[in-house]
């Protein structure tokens, strides 16, 4: 049994690309920026550490799609007899890793979880690796009801402040791994085509397909990391938590921590409410311009800081 190739779309620079694996070694050559650590990165990410998942890790140009979806939610979130949000609607941003193997007919019980048929006699089997909301109506639901708190608060005013969340891409900055998993599905080995120009042709996957419980690769594929220029001991880990925010394991800058606590207990747009902070509705206080230009001037510096 061996990895045949990989096709990857939608992560990072990689809009839609096929890797084929040699019997033993395969290297990644290429210019510097094409996207050869992109690559690496899919594969470690969407097999052993999918906690590490980041808003940075969808491709720049579908976040055009994904804003248009989301200003569509807030268009009709006051409609009647408005259509139920689909998953279908993010499909062609959405991260994803296409696994084909080859198996020979003594290997089933490896990969009893892939098998397409129960009369399969080996032969080649694919997955898909995908990293999608989790429910799509919880992330419809959330997201318009953060998007709502935020405008209450600066209704009525003649200055708007900026608050969280100001955009789909805001809100999974924070909220990227409550709301997003990746899910494997099986693929057709009928289905499958050569890349045109260069270029992956990837399967859609059939209308009302399920994923598959669990991960089926488990136990079949181990990726060890050696970070560059560092030697060979391991990375600093960072990832997101529950709520979405990154941590870092390992060591940190100062600048690091004071962004963190900050943004954890002094960020004064976090899901703020016209009731948790009734000054901002007081458009007639004299200090409240002075507030924000000092909470601007604090943010613009930890900034610096970062940079």
């Amino acid at each position: 049994m061996k990895i045949t190739f990989v096709e990857i779309q939608n992560f990072r620079k990689l809009k839609s690309v096929r890797i084929d694996f040699s019997e033993k070694t395969t290297l990644l050559v290429g210019a510097n920026n094409s996207g050869k650590t992109s690559a690496t990165v899919a594969l470690r990410q969407f097999l052993v550490e999918p906690q590490k998942f980041s808003t940075n890790d969808f491709t720049l140009s579908n976040w055009a799609l994904i804003e248009a979806i989301a200003a569509k939610w807030e268009e009709q979130a006051d409609k009647p007899n408005v259509p139920a949000p689909e998953l279908k609607d993010w499909e062609l941003a959405l991260p994803s890793l296409d696994i084909w193997l080859e198996v020979g007919a003594g290997e089933i019980h490896y990969v009893r979880g892939l098998l397409p048929t129960l009369d399969w006699a080996g032969g080649p089997l694919g997955v898909r690796l995908r990293f999608e909301p989790k429910k799509i109506d919880d992330l419809h639901r959330d997201f318009l009801a953060e998007r709502k708190k935020a405008k209450d608060v600066v209704e009525g005013r003649h200055k708007k402040p900026r608050l969280w969340p100001e955009s789909m891409r805001s809100y999974l900055d924070r909220r990227l791994r409550a709301r997003f998993t990746v899910q494997a599905y099986l693929l057709d080995a009928a289905a499958c085509v050569k890349p045109s120009n260069g270029i992956a042709k990837p399967q859609p996957l059939p209308k009302g397909i399920g994923s598959v419980d669990g991960n089926p690769l488990d136990g079949l594929i181990r990726v060890h990391a050696i970070a560059a220029q560092r030697g060979l001991g391991e990375e600093d880990r960072q990832f997101a938590d529950a709520e979405g925010e990154t941590v870092v394991e390992g060591r940190k800058a100062l600048s690091e921590q004071l962004r963190t606590y900050y943004k954890k207990h002094l960020d004064p747009t976090d899901s703020l409410t016209p009731k948790t902070w009734m000054p901002w509705k007081q458009s007639n206080s004299p200090k409240m311009p002075l507030i924000h230009g000092l909470w601007t001037a604090s943010r613009m510096q930890l900034k610096n800081w970062k940079n």
